[in-house]
């Protein structure tokens, strides 16, 4: 694969290339005056440092990281067949009594949340 003006770099190599440059000025001037110019707080510098001086250089390339999975959630066929339910049985949501505005305001709720859940059933792009 070649990389060359005008081609797009993958955001890793780029992450990567930046933290080099950042060792690499660091090397050359102070460490305090490498930070500064790359943004970078110092104790993440120091941080980098003593990885690199026990792993590597390699050290300084992004790790992959998956997306965390909560211990509660419900799985997605789960979820489809509960908003499937309520709209299908719109009746059985919670029933509220009490003073005629309360009554327009649950009905106005109502609409949003049927509205809120039939947009989540549509097929998404």
């Amino acid at each position: 694969m070649k990389f060359g003006k005008g081609v797009a770099w993958p955001k890793d190599d780029v992450l990567f290339g930046y933290r080099q440059a950042l060792f690499a000025e660091a090397g050359r001037t102070s460490v305090a005056q490498a930070c500064r110019r790359f943004g970078v707080h110092r104790s993440t510098y120091y941080a980098w440092k003593r990885q690199v001086d026990r792993h590597g250089l390699e050290m300084l390339r992004p790790r992959e990281r998956r997306r965390p999975k909560m211990p509660n959630q419900l799985s997605k066929m789960v979820e489809e067949r509960i908003v499937a339910f309520a709209l299908g049985h719109p009746g059985l949501g919670p029933q509220v009594r009490g003073p005629g505005t309360a009554a327009i305001q649950v009905g106005r709720d109502r609409r949003l949340t049927q509205r809120r859940l039939e947009g989540a059933l549509s097929p998404r792009a």
